[in-house]
């Protein structure tokens, strides 16, 4: 199965090099979306790249996206009204995708939206229980996809990993990633938002970990599984 990856084009600073870059792509049979593939707050932005995806490759194969902190929670819904008929959202939601023999399931998660009563008056202590609760569901949605399909991707918009910004770029996963994955790893795990990492593909025990943030790799970063 062909997979296509982007995140971090932040319409409409880098949608031309997008558009130049998907047009040396292969037609996907999935096309990951990993976040902020909008400048804060435009939310037109985001049909202008689902346009240019689909002149460039068709509209043959399924969308689907989690948000990142660019997409904000206020502006979500409209998102969602705006080009929700073409992309699939998961918000600790899951989608498969059958291709031939190939049965992939999708576990996807946007970042967290921390309350802020809950930052004031529970402090550290409340904010790691709300992580930890999530990775708890998290983790059972990859292992339920896990039991019905031969391939498993989770599509989150931060780093899974303990650093992923400097030379000492880290291979191992974040506390509550840790607890996401500790049931049934899935075999890939596609991210943007960090621009200046010195790598772009990692492996942390047998998961393959790419970060596909457009400013880093000036390009749709393209696998198969």
């Amino acid at each position: 199965m062909q997979v296509a990856a982007v995140a971090d084009v932040h319409s409409p600073r880098y949608l031309d090099e997008f558009r130049r870059s998907i047009s040396d792509c292969h037609r996907p049979d999935l096309f990951l979306l990993a976040g902020d593939l909008i400048d804060s707050g435009k939310v037109h932005e985001y049909r202008r790249v689902t346009d240019v995806i689909d002149s460039r490759l068709g509209n043959e194969f399924p969308i689907v996206a989690c948000f990142g902190n660019e997409e904000k929670q206020d502006i979500r819904e409209d998102i969602v009204r705006l080009v929700g008929h073409r992309v699939k959202f998961l918000e600790e939601m899951t989608f498969r995708v059958d291709i031939g023999e190939a049965r992939v399931g999708i576990v996807g998660a946007s970042p967290v939206v921390v309350n802020p009563v809950m930052s004031n008056d529970g402090g550290i202590h409340a904010i790691r229980e709300a992580f930890e609760r999530r990775a708890e569901r998290l983790s059972r949605l990859l292992a339920e996809v896990a039991d019905t399909s031969t391939h498993t991707i989770l599509l989150v918009h931060y780093s899974p990993l303990v650093q992923a910004v400097s030379e000492s770029d880290s291979n191992t996963f974040s506390w509550w990633v840790s607890k996401i994955v500790e049931v049934a790893p899935p075999d890939v795990i596609v991210h943007g938002h960090v621009h200046n990492s010195t790598h772009v593909k990692v492996m942390v025990s047998h998961t393959r970990v790419l970060n596909v943030a457009f400013p880093l790799v000036n390009k749709v970063t393209e696998f198969r599984l």
